[in-house]
């Protein structure tokens, strides 16, 4: 990753270590998954919009970090069944997991469906 900024953190920090941060595409995840490259991490960008996660992926690119965009919704199991197969057999791996997705639902987790549901 470039020095165009002040560094918070050591360059190698999280190096060998593979990041998975949901809701990737935009603030505070975007801003998560850049800082954790640029201390070395490789990441897996996880959202439902791919387009965001592109242009994610792409800022950690070009500071000459590694990205991986795996589309999906952390509300629907097969969903996050099928990215981590995906980042297993990309990465191999899994080190740390970010969950910065999320919605605004009134439920006590312990009555939340585990599938979403859609209009």
């Amino acid at each position: 990753m470039s020095e165009e900024k002040a560094r918070r953190f050591a360059p190698d920090l999280m190096a060998g270590q593979v990041a998975l941060v949901t809701g990737s595409g935009s603030g505070m995840g975007r801003a998560t998954a850049l800082e954790m490259a640029s201390c070395g991490a490789r990441l897996a960008l996880f959202a439902r919009r791919q387009e965001p996660l592109e242009g994610t992926a792409r800022m950690i690119r070009a500071a000459g970090g590694e990205a991986f965009v795996v589309p999906g919704d952390t509300r629907d199991e097969d969903s996050i069944e099928a990215a981590m197969a995906r980042i297993k057999d990309h990465y191999g791996q899994l080190d740390v997991l970010v969950n910065n997705a999320g919605g605004q639902y009134i439920a006590a987790a312990a009555t939340s469906p585990t599938r979403a549901s859609r209009p």
